[in-house]
Formats: C-alpha cells, structure tokens, sequence
C-alpha cells in the first residue's frame, strides 16, 4: 500500500490590524475635528448673539429675516438675509444677503461678502442704494489695538431713494479701504509722531479709483464732468478712541481727546488737473469741521477750480503751481479764495 502524502500545511494567516488601524486614525482625527469644529461654531453664534444684543441695547436697530451659522467641516460660515443694521442717528446699511466665512484652522481671519449690494441709510439724508459687481471686506488681528481691515467694492453705482438727497457720486470703478496697525514712523524733517502710545495708531489707505459725480453736483463741476481718482494715505492717532453709536459720536470722541490724522499724502486726478498733497496733520475743530492746511503741487489747477467755484480761469492761479489749501473756521480756502464749506467730520 502506497503512503499517502502529507496534507498541505494550512496558509499563513495575516493580522487585519494593520488594515484597520489607518481607518482608525480617520475615525478619531474627524470625531476629533468635529468637536473643535462644533466648539467653534457655538463660539462665533454665541458671540454674535452677545453683539447682537449689545447693539440693540444702546439703541441700534438690528432686523434680519434668516440667520445661519454652518461651514462643516473647514469652515465657519454666518449666512444673513435681509439684514437692516441702523445706528441711533438713523446712519446704517442694510443689505438683502450678506455671508462671512473663516476657515475653521484660521478663525481671525474673516472675510465678508455682499453679493446683491447693500442701501446706505444716511440719517435725515434718506437713502442710497449701492449696486456693484462686488462688495468684499476681511478682517484679521482682532486681539489687536486696532485688526487689520480690508475693504474693496468693484464697478459701483450709487442711486438716491425716492425723497432721499443728491449723493456726490454717481458711480466709481473702485473703492478700496486698507487699515492696519500703525507700523511705525521714521523720525526725520517733516514727520509728524503719534502722539502717546505708538500701539493706539493706525494706517489707513484709501482708494477712489475712476469715479464719476452725479450731473450737476460738486463732483461733476471739480471734474468737468469728468473722471475723479483719488488715493490717499494717513496715520490715526487715537485710533481706540474710533467708538461710539454712530460715525458722527465715534469721530466726536476721537477728536475730543486729541485724534487727528498725520503724515497725509497722496495724488487726485480730476478731469484734465491733477494734484499731488501732503499735510503733517488734519484735525477736526469744536464744530466737526476739518482743520489743518494741505500742500497741492498741482496741473492744470484752474480748470478744477473754475469748475468747483465758478471763477473765470484766467483769474485763478497759474495751470502749473503749488498751492496752499487751508481748512479753518469752517471753510476751505485756496488762499484768499473761498471754496466751499470745510469738510465735517461730525
């Protein structure tokens, strides 16, 4: 009888562990980031609520028809719609959507969108609708003195509400507003220095780029009916002291206690003039207008005056001149010429 041969040894058998364990690791890493993420939206709809509250106890109006708070899972995203915010003064905005996303890993950095546009509500003035391509803000630093704020609305058109008054603009290809902490200044002839501490002062960047007035209006006339840009910089002093209810009672404050604007510079193209200025400090006087002088190397300056002020050309200075424009009892003169009320800061 032949001996049958061996069975064969049964096959090696191999741990699972090494298949599950990454899907493990999955599992609690997103269990994990779920929780922080749910934190952080209790976070952002509990402080929202708290802001909400303490807007509408000192007198603002707060309205909206829908409020959500999601983003899951990278984001933290607030969703309104029909939002109507009004200052006690009747100043405000409101808008029919308006999001603001952070992403979950980075919270302090926010980043607003208003895609219908938003209304300007301007006290006694009545109202402007604001209809543009884009209306984007962000903000970062908020521990900060002062965050770091951006503002940009692309292709705008302005358009006064039924019984409202004129608005200056008619529409504006860009509008840009830049705040930041104030970075320091370099000592040296001319600069002037924040006054106390350097930490409660703040940059600020303006851009009005191609905008045109409505027919008629002051704008109109300093253009020509043309295209005015303008780009400005400046330091805030007393940049803490920027609170308060409304624009007017924030820059009341802020100029009590000694705010002014410092280190002002920049470049103004109107229709065919165009100007460079510059001024060490502008400041606002008991009655909220503005104070200070402003230094304009200008070109073609008659043409903008003669426009603004209705003065023959031929009477005012020459096309190429430096000229001083000053800003005190309430009027803006351009030397012995009167141009217009000094501007009011509130």
């Amino acid at each position: 009888m032949t001996d049958l041969p061996p069975d064969p040894a049964p096959p090696p058998r191999y741990s699972r562990k090494g298949l599950i364990a990454p899907f493990g690791i999955v599992l609690i890493a997103l269990a994990l980031w779920s929780v922080w993420w749910a934190v952080l939206i209790e976070r952002v709809e509990s402080g929202l609520n708290d802001r909400i509250a303490a807007l509408r106890e000192a007198g603002w109006t707060v309205r909206y028809a829908a409020l959500q708070v999601n983003g899951w899972p990278f984001r933290a995203s607030v969703r309104l719609r029909d939002l109507e915010l009004v200052a006690p003064s009747g100043q405000g905005v409101s808008a029919p959507a308006l999001s603001a996303e952070a992403m979950a890993w980075d919270p302090d950095r926010w980043v607003l969108v208003a895609r219908d546009g938003l209304v300007l509500s301007r006290g006694d003035r009545g109202k402007v609708t604001l209809d543009a391509g884009a209306v984007r803000a962000s903000g970062s630093g908020w521990g900060n003195a002062y965050p770091n704020l951006a503002v940009e609305i692309v292709e705008a058109r302005f358009t006064p509400l039924p019984g409202a008054e004129p608005f200056p603009l008619a529409s504006a290809a860009r509008l840009e507003v830049y705040v930041r902490p104030n970075a320091g200044l370099e000592g040296g002839p001319g600069v002037a220095q924040p006054a106390g501490d350097p930490a409660d002062a703040a940059d600020v960047l303006v851009r009005l780029i191609e905008a045109r007035g409505r027919p008629g209006g002051p704008v109109a006339a300093l253009t020509r009916n043309g295209i005015l840009t303008v780009q400005g910089e400046a330091v805030i002093t007393r940049a803490r002291d920027l609170s308060g209810q409304d624009v007017a009672g924030l820059t009341a404050a802020w100029a009590r206690n000694g705010g002014a604007l410092l280190n002002v510079r920049g470049e103004l193209t109107a229709g065919t003039s165009t100007a460079r200025f510059d001024s060490p400090r502008l400041a606002a006087g008991p009655d909220g207008r503005l104070t200070g002088q402003v230094t304009l190397t200008a070109q073609d300056a008659a043409a903008a005056v003669s426009g603004l002020t209705g003065a023959p050309a031929d009477a005012l200075p020459a096309a190429d001149a430096t000229l001083t424009l000053s800003f005190a009892d309430g009027e803006a003169r351009l030397g012995p010429l009167a141009l217009a009320p000094a501007p009011k800061l509130f």
